[in-house]
């Protein structure tokens, strides 16, 4: 814990330092388990009407059962899909609305936002970049120390509370809405890809085990590369532990085994993902801003995703409402557009 007269010393380097690459505690897991494992038991898949189901319609229904009437709306974007996405929606639902649009400059989106550009000029959008130095990002730090006495689990909590609070200086009555949680519920993540096509996989035979994994520690030099054999190498509950960023114990694995005996391998990595991982981690983002408004957080749509796409790997069917929705609405601003997340630096 840093004591309060140590607040002026905190680096934003030290943070990351210290953030990246932190797993979920056994001690966290263990409380937050029977939530998710009530959870996927009243999961009810027989209710929903595959065949009537319209992603497009469910977003725009959380949007305007959450945006209010009368006031500005700002949304965050990163050039990545989500947010254009949202831009687009939001401005068609809502016509003669006063929407602006906050942007991130990251080491890596530059050409990504250009998409975003060509979208506001487009609908004639108010949109502003802001690059975030790392004095700005050190004071959010400081003010989430002083809220929650601990440094955020998630490493972009500094940009996101500074982008936010550059909307809050353009209209101090503004609503915030972003496109946090969409990988998650549309089951895109890069973990998802990765653990279907490794689900299943085992190493029977005990040299052939003892082979593979010296030959990752002598030779393997790419960190994918290593992850990818280390999981290959894992049993079913270790490989949703180490995907879904879970302290492996004994007592973890024991029950991640336990659910595996009642749900499907898939469903199981992914409601650990969703309720606990993201609740541990990217919550985080929001804890002194939590009006945000993030129409993807849905647990329908993450019934939907499953039955339509989570069993199986479709690289094809990635997202794709999304950019066929992005591409008939501003065909010119889908070649610069990637799948990004909001990036730390």
């Amino acid at each position: 814990m840093i004591a309060k007269k140590d607040f002026d010393k905190i680096l934003f380097a030290d943070f990351l330092f210290q953030v990246k690459g932190g797993f979920v505690p056994e001690k966290y897991f263990k409380k937050q388990i029977d939530c998710v494992s009530e959870w996927l038991r009243r999961l009810n898949f027989e209710e929903l009407d595959v065949k009537n189901w319209d992603l497009i319609d469910r977003i725009s229904l959380n949007i305007k059962k959450k945006v209010t009437k009368g006031k500005s709306l700002c949304i965050l974007a990163g050039g990545g899909v989500d947010s254009n996405f949202l831009i687009i929606l939001t401005r068609l639902l809502f016509p003669e609305k006063k929407i602006y649009v906050i942007c991130g400059l990251t080491k890596n989106n530059q050409n990504d936002l250009n998409s975003t550009k060509l979208i506001c000029d487009k609908y004639r959008i108010n949109m502003y970049v802001y690059a975030i130095n790392d004095h700005e990002k050190e004071q959010a730090l400081i003010a989430f120390l002083r809220h929650e006495e601990r440094y955020p689990y998630d490493v972009t909590m500094p940009l996101l509370y500074c982008l936010i609070k550059k909307g809050y200086d353009i209209d101090s009555e503004c609503e915030v809405m972003d496109g946090q949680f969409a990988d998650t519920v549309l089951f895109a993540n890069p973990q998802n890809l990765l653990y279907n096509c490794i689900k299943g996989l085992k190493v029977k035979n005990v040299i052939a085990f003892k082979l593979l994994n010296s030959f990752k520690e002598r030779f393997i030099r790419d960190d994918r590369l290593k992850l990818v054999i280390d999981l290959v190498l894992k049993k079913e509950s270790e490989k949703i532990l180490l995907l879904s960023r879970v302290e492996n114990t004994n007592d973890t694995v024991a029950i991640v085994e336990d659910l595996l005996q009642r749900f499907s391998s898939e469903l199981v990595f992914q409601a650990i993902f969703f309720k606990l991982l993201l609740e541990y981690r990217e919550r985080d983002k929001y804890r002194l801003n939590k009006d945000v408004i993030s129409p993807f957080d849905d647990d329908v749509i993450f019934k939907y995703s499953y039955v339509l796409l989570g069993r199986r790997c479709i690289l094809r069917k990635k997202k794709k409402e999304l950019h066929n929705f992005i591409r008939f609405h501003c065909p010119s601003s889908v070649t610069h557009m990637k799948s990004r997340s909001f990036e730390p630096e």
